[in-house]
């Protein structure tokens, strides 16, 4: 009986930490597509931008990734597509998260703010 708890509660504790995990991995995106569409905004002196309805690629319609960056077209994050989309109003605020087509569920504990 205290076997079949410990595993029962092994188990659990794993996939607590996977859930975690994938939380850390959300939010830590979420915060790289908020300070791109932030630095985008700076670099071009904007104080709005094309609100977003949910999106994974970061090509459009605020063009964060720059496959042949340059010093007059730089890149403001990492990869042209997120793992989650991202919806943000015109002034580039990002308003929420959801899952992307495709890529995983939005995880527990992935939050905007």
């Amino acid at each position: 009986m205290v076997a079949v708890l410990g595993a029962v509660a092994t188990l659990s504790h794993c996939s607590f930490a996977a859930d975690s995990g994938e939380a850390k991995a959300c939010n830590q995106e979420y915060h790289v597509v908020q300070d791109g569409l932030y630095t985008y905004m700076a670099n071009y002196n904007l104080t709005i931008v094309p609100p977003s309805s949910g999106t994974n690629d970061m090509t459009r319609p605020v063009p964060l990734y720059n496959k042949t960056a340059t010093a007059a077209n730089p890149t403001y994050v990492r990869n042209s597509q997120t793992r989650w989309s991202y919806i943000w109003n015109i002034e580039g605020t990002i308003t929420g998260i959801a899952a992307a087509p495709g890529g995983p569920s939005l995880p527990p504990g992935c939050l905007v703010g």
